[in-house]
């Protein structure tokens, strides 16, 4: 799906004229353009299959930092780290300074052109109706539209379910047994259908 598709179906949604191009600074386009960048990083942020790579080797350059492009988050395997200005960060030490490598799953950040289109989908929907609600305060118009927004996460979440990495700690009922019985009952709830539980 192009960016302008998705642009167009929100125009339509507040009564606004579709447009041929994205070219044009009127405050239509602006708006949609920064509902749909404001929910493409919201959901990227949580880390799905197609944009978290898993124990990746992190190597510190010549002067010891090390530098994730296109990174939203970083989640250490083999040590405690976080991303701090697109560098690995050790708390432990309150340091961005490495010795050795570091292995981490990587949240990466991607643009439009390159989500799928399950995603682009729930994007374009979840902004449409933001757009209602905040350009034309339309509740009723964005209740109804709920659905479809609900519909189209649910697309997602079923993709991630089906083309996730698999193992035995990521069974459906191994998850169920480790969200309901001690010692792993912790009081947090695991949701069995949607391992990980992002939403």
């Amino acid at each position: 799906m192009q960016l302008l598709e998705a642009v167009n179906y929100m125009l339509s949604l507040t009564g606004s004229a579709e447009v041929a191009t994205l070219e044009h600074n009127l405050p239509d386009i602006i708006a949609a353009k920064k509902r749909i960048e404001e929910n493409r990083r919201s959901l990227l942020k949580k880390g799905w299959w197609f944009n978290t790579d898993l124990n990746v080797k992190l190597d510190p350059n010549d002067t010891g930092e090390i530098v994730v492009a296109n990174a939203l988050k970083v989640k250490g395997t083999s040590m405690f780290v976080s991303l701090l200005n697109g560098k690995l960060y050790n708390p432990s030490n309150q340091s961005s300074i490495f010795t050795q490598c570091v292995y981490a799953d990587v949240t990466r950040d991607y643009e439009w052109d390159f989500l799928p289109e399950s995603v682009q989908d729930y994007i374009m929907r979840k902004s449409g109706k933001d757009m209602v609600v905040h350009e034309l305060e339309d509740y009723n118009k964005a209740q109804l539209l709920e659905a479809e927004v609900q519909a189209a996460l649910l697309q997602v979440k079923k993709e991630e379910f089906e083309l996730q990495p698999r193992n035995v700690f990521t069974n459906p009922g191994v998850i169920k047994t480790r969200g309901g019985v001690r010692p792993y009952r912790n009081g947090r709830y695991i949701n069995p259908n949607y391992p990980g539980g992002k939403y």
